[in-house]
C-alpha cells in the first residue's frame, strides 16, 4: 500500500495519498497565492509557502521497515541487519558485506545515534547528500 511521507520543518507524519494529492492540488490551484515555490516530480513534491514553512510528501509503501544507517563514510548509507536493540551493545552488519558493522555515535548531545528507515532519509533536508548502497538495495 502506497502512503506520503509529510515532513513539514523536520515533523514526519505519514497521511494517504488523497491527503497528500490533495494538498499538492491546493497549492496549484486555490492557494497559489500562499506558495512561494513548488516543484513536483514522479511520487515527491516540494511546496515552500511564503509564510516560511515547507513541506516535503514522498511516496513510500506503508509497511517499510528497513533500517539504514552509516559506517565507514556518512555519505554512503548501508542496510543494516541484526538483533537487539539499536545501542552499543548490538551487533548490526551490514547486507552487502558482514564485515561493515555499524557503530552508533552520537549525532548530537541532545539526540542519540539511531538507525532511520529510507522515507525518512528521503525526507530529509539534507536527503541529498547521501547515496544508498546499491549492493544491499539488491540484497533486499
Amino acid at each position: 500500500m502506497k502512503v506520503y511521507n509529510r515532513t513539514e520543518n523536520s515533523l514526519t507524519v505519514q497521511v494517504s495519498v488523497r491527503e497528500a494529492l490533495a494538498e499538492v492540488n491546493t497549492a496549484m490551484m486555490e492557494g497559489r497565492r500562499q506558495v512561494k515555490t513548488m516543484s513536483s516530480g514522479r511520487g515527491h513534491h516540494i511546496i515552500e509557502y511564503k509564510d516560511g514553512r515547507t513541506v516535503r510528501l514522498i511516496e513510500t509503501d506503508a509497511e517499510e521497515a528497513q533500517e539504514w544507517g552509516e559506517a565507514a563514510t556518512a555519505s554512503l548509507l548501508h542496510k543494516f541487519s541484526g538483533d537487539g536493540p539499536a545501542d552499543k551493545s548490538a551487533d548490526y552488519r551490514a547486507k552487502c558485506r558482514k564485515s561493515i558493522r555499524w557503530y552508533p555515535r552520537p549525532l548530537s548531545q541532545t539526540e542519540g545515534p539511531r538507525l532511520r528507515t529510507r522515507a525518512e532519509i528521503e525526507s530529509a533536508q539534507y536527503a541529498h547528500l547521501y547515496r544508498f548502497c546499491p549492493r544491499c538495495e539488491a540484497k533486499a
